[in-house]
Parts: structure tokens; C-alpha cells; sequence
């Protein structure tokens, strides 16, 4: 992870400023129902985003279900939860 970190602002981090930006401005999304069922699967150790973040965001999606991985952070549910993300995803 640190390696792919390293390359992806070896030339600058004009790119990782501009992603940062996208993230943090409005996404213009409406926040309605949506016409699929939603699951947030997040880690209860994640510092990036905090679960804090998972529950508000299902707060304004209805019928959206969250499953919080106590033991995960940001990168570790990814890597050790692929197969049930992916499984959501298609469910």
C-alpha cells in the first residue's frame, strides 16, 4: 500500500489535491430514494473515514443497511472482507 502511495505522487501531489478536492465538494446527488438496496460495510477502526460517517450517510438513504467490522480499518475490510463486499454488490 505504501509503495502504490509512493508512485502515485512521485511526479507531484497536484493529483491527490484534485481527488481530495472531488471528495470534499457537494456531489450533486440526490439523496431520494434510491432504486437499489444499499450496503455500507465499514471498519470500526478506520481513520480515514470514521464510522461515524457510514451511519450518517445511511441516515439519509432509505432502507440502506450498515455492517460495521469493529476490528477493521480503512484498507484491512477491503483486503479481508472482499468476498462479502463484492457479494452485496451483486445481491
Amino acid at each position: 500500500l505504501a509503495a502504490s502511495f509512493h508512485e502515485a505522487v512521485r511526479q507531484g501531489h497536484g493529483g491527490l489535491a484534485d481527488e481530495l478536492r472531488l471528495y470534499a465538494r457537494p456531489w450533486g446527488l440526490p439523496a431520494g430514494r434510491p432504486s437499489c438496496d444499499v450496503l455500507i460495510v465499514h471498519g470500526g477502526l478506520d481513520r480515514v473515514t470514521p464510522p461515524a460517517m457510514a451511519h450518517a450517510l445511511a441516515a439519509v438513504l432509505p432502507g440502506a443497511r450498515v455492517v460495521l467490522h469493529p476490528d477493521e480499518g480503512h484498507h484491512s475490510l477491503v483486503v479481508r472482507h472482499a468476498r462479502e463486499i463484492l457479494a452485496g454488490l451483486a445481491g
